[in-house]
């Protein structure tokens, strides 16, 4: 499972508000080569849970994705 955050809107902040920390090479370099990483696990995940909803939401789309069905195994997943 995949939460979703706003990773990009984090590092462009602290690149902006920030400049003058060491931090700022950091998010540079995650806003160039970090996020294709997170992109590529993104794509091979189940389920993609939006991390900007409430954590009341979050919380209720894993407990869907994780249950089962009792005895046929099958996976329930209602959040794509």
């Amino acid at each position: 499972m995949y939460i979703n955050t706003l990773l990009d809107d984090d590092g462009k902040g602290v690149i902006r508000d920030y400049h003058k920390l060491d931090v700022v090479s950091f998010m540079k370099q995650y806003l160039l080569d970090g996020r294709k990483a997170l992109e590529r696990v993104k794509a091979s995940a189940d389920t993609a849970v939006n991390g900007s909803l409430p954590v009341a939401n979050i919380r209720k789309a894993v407990k869907e994705t994780i249950h089962f069905r009792k005895g046929s195994g099958e996976h329930v997943n209602k959040t794509k």
